[in-house]
């Protein structure tokens, strides 16, 4: 899986269903083979016990988020790496010492989590392969993502924690074509058809 432009494509965050049967390894193996053959195209985790089931089950890409406690991830080998940049708190030196550390180990493709311009920036000048946008009612900028999308050259990918399916359009119009759903999500091409 290649991050670009034009292809829409649905990442499921495997973590983020919600049912009471969600620490049932059984269930999960379910979920996701509802979710791909309901059009995903992807898959997230920051479980490594979910990490373990995806790679038993499904073929699809894997993106494992990690936080600054970067401890055996590389052992694992996601095909994608979610890296919080937030926490760096704009520090080049830092995020590029930590960045240096994994790209040692790790030759998947990295993704930064950001919040701001500044850090959209910062991921772009380490040549991060993308990064992440976490969107809900609360927080949604339509013109904010507009402009991390069309003035820095970098893949965006949109977690949507909480938005109406307008919200959702007016991202789509913007050209953004990659989105983290969870929350009961068998059927991306279902959600997909309404945007």
């Amino acid at each position: 899986m290649n991050l670009n432009k034009t292809e829409r494509n649905i990442i499921i965050d495997i973590d983020n269903y919600k049912n009471k049967y969600l620490n049932d390894p059984i269930f999960t193996k379910y979920v996701i083979e509802f979710s791909e053959k309901g059009g995903a195209t992807a898959f997230l985790t920051n479980n490594f016990t979910n990490f373990k089931i995806l790679k038993e089950s499904t073929s699809l890409p894997v993106f494992f988020e990690v936080d600054r406690q970067f401890n055996g991830i590389i052992n694992i080998d996601p095909e994608f790496l979610i890296i919080d940049i937030v926490n760096f708190d704009g520090i080049y030196e830092q995020l590029n010492e930590f960045l240096n550390g994994i790209r040692d180990k790790f030759k998947g493709k990295i993704i930064g989590k950001i919040f701001n311009k500044k850090q959209a920036i910062l991921a772009c000048k380490l040549y991060l392969d993308g990064i992440l946008i976490d969107v809900s009612e609360n927080n949604f900028d339509k013109d904010f993502i507009a402009e991390i999308y069309f003035d820095i050259n970098i893949s965006v990918i949109l977690r949507i924690k909480s938005l109406d399916i307008n919200s959702c359009k007016d991202l789509v119009k913007i050209g953004i074509n990659y989105f983290i759903l969870g929350e009961d999500i068998t059927n991306p091409n279902k959600i997909l058809s309404k945007i």
